[in-house]
């Protein structure tokens, strides 16, 4: 499917080029997978995109630090713990493609949270389990319905409906979603007691989607759109809701088919929506490209949000059975950017203010959705846009030196970064280190921060110890260094940490890598 952003077309033509380089390499390493009886290479595919990760270095230091006491803190599933998620994989045109994103699901990485891969196969070539004896998947773990008709998207929500586990995770067949990053989806999705969705979107559609969201002056209305294809984890009764709204609102064949630019406006709810890094596949015959796909998305996405006011207006708000849709005003004034680690189960989460002020996200209509979108990216500019996608906080948390995180202004009083490790540590831990390879000059950021830790997000506890900063060996690039900061644990279950700046500083914030390690007894 064309997901191209409607208004930011400089960036995501540089997008374009970085990731065609890399399709090539993918498509030559796939032409080896396409023919007869070589279907056993998907697992040298997979290493060859380093999936399952090779382990991250614990430091950068120059000096002789002991790293061999050390390990970096990854996300360990308890003992005995029932995979719970239904993966749904459409195929249509890219079965080359369907077949790797198999192996990756089915792998022995992610037991613990797939219970069962579902291919729905909308091409009307039919596929069986035959077809995918080399991707690792058992005939109770895979599952292949062969459609009699292609009806595009709303194949997902269907199939998500019929799953036999509480949890669906959906992705599109041109996408590679690291295993990693799956699981830290996973954890956070089932954490939270509200199970709303969380769509991962690369910087370019993360930032189409925060310029587009709008809410009405009461609250009433309070909606945006991210696309599903990126990896999304939502509940499986919310697909069976969604799936009942839409016939509640008699939508039409075409507009079922086109599901996926209905399903976050019509909940009317803000989508949560990560900062991810996947691996673009591409290949095979898209739904449709260009002008004529950028057409169609307009099209849809503007007749939901024409649903949703129908939906939201005085004739219709006195209905209280309407399936899916939500009058609740969770609105939150405090944007957060989330992205998942790579490399290691764990999300980083930053207040930073990522876009100037004056955005304006208010109407009294749905239907201006992509008129504010365009209105804040020209607010944005060609500058700030290419700021945003090409510095996201991804690039912090990426294993990737060569790569950063950079605010696009100074660094404020009270604005922090967090790392969830996504468990307690309990007293298996001496202690717990946050690590930073930064640049020279973020050295006096990082020494007017305060280090904390805390269990519940609520209580937080400060470290007596001193930041400790040394010169750092980067293959890359010069002028690198690694601060760290001991984090006591104490058998104290802390599961969150963070630096807290106490005062403004005429510097932006600039992050090539932050990870924990700890030190075990």
């Amino acid at each position: 499917m064309s997901r191209r952003l409607l208004t930011l077309a400089i960036p995501f033509a540089l997008g374009v080029v970085i990731i065609g380089h890399y399709n090539h390499e993918l498509w030559s390493l796939f032409s080896s997978l396409r023919t007869p009886g070589a279907r056993g290479r998907l697992g040298d595919a997979l290493r060859n995109l380093n999936i399952p990760a090779k382990p991250l270095l614990i430091s950068y230091a120059s000096n002789t630090t002991p790293t061999h006491l050390y390990d970096r803190l990854d996300y360990r599933h308890p003992t005995g713990q029932i995979p719970d998620t239904t993966a749904i994989v459409l195929n249509w045109s890219r079965f080359q493609n369907v077949a790797l994103i198999a192996g990756l699901l089915c792998g022995p990485w992610l037991d613990h949270t797939i219970a069962e891969v579902f291919v729905w196969n909308n091409s009307p070539h039919p596929i069986s389990f035959e077809d995918f004896l080399g991707s690792g998947c058992s005939r109770k773990k895979l599952k292949i319905y062969n459609s009699p008709s292609n009806i595009l998207f709303q194949a997902r929500f269907l199939a998500c409906s019929q799953a036999n586990t509480p949890y669906c995770f959906i992705q599109d067949d041109d996408y590679l979603i690291r295993p990693e990053v799956i699981d830290s989806l996973h954890h956070r999705f089932v954490e939270f007691a509200n199970h709303r969705p969380i769509h991962l979107l690369p910087a370019h559609e993360h930032l189409s989607s925060v310029l587009r969201e709008v809410h009405s002056p009461d609250y009433a209305m309070h909606t945006s759109f991210a696309w599903l294809g990126h990896g999304a984890f939502l509940h499986q009764s919310r697909a069976t809701e969604f799936l009942a709204l839409m016939g509640w609102l008699n939508c039409t064949e075409e507009e079922l088919s086109m599901a996926d630019n209905y399903f976050t406006i019509l909940s009317n709810q803000v989508p949560e929506i990560w900062v991810d890094q996947g691996i673009e596949l591409g290949g095979g015959q898209p739904f449709t490209i260009g002008t004529e796909g950028d057409i169609r998305n307009r099209k849809h996405i503007e007749k939901a949000a024409q649903h949703l006011d129908f939906l939201i207006s005085e004739s219709t708000r006195q209905i209280s059975e309407i399936p899916y849709f939500s009058t609740e005003d969770d609105y939150s004034n405090i944007p957060i950017s989330r992205t998942p680690c790579v490399g290691a189960s764990c999300v980083l989460e930053t207040n930073i203010q990522l876009l100037p002020d004056g955005m304006s996200h208010v109407s009294h209509s749905a239907a201006n959705i992509l008129a504010i979108e365009e209105e804040n990216a020209h607010l944005l500019g060609e500058d700030g846009q290419r700021h945003y996608i090409g510095h996201p906080a991804a690039h912090a948390v990426d294993g990737k030196p060569d790569t950063n995180f950079t605010s696009p202004s100074s660094a404020q009083k009270g604005e922090w970064i967090m790392i969830d490790a996504l468990q307690s540590l309990g007293s298996k831990w001496m202690a717990v280190e946050m690590v930073w390879l930064v640049d020279h000059w973020m050295e006096v950021i990082l020494r007017g921060c305060n280090f904390e830790s805390s269990a519940d997000r609520e209580n937080w506890t400060a470290t007596p110890h001193v930041l400790s900063c040394q010169d750092a060996v980067v293959e890359t690039g010069k002028g690198f260094i690694e601060c760290s900061m001991q984090i006591p644990v104490d058998g104290n279950g802390h599961q969150y940490f963070r630096a807290i700046l106490n005062h403004d500083i005429a510097r932006p914030w600039r992050i090539s890598e932050v990870w924990l390690r700890g030190r075990g007894l």
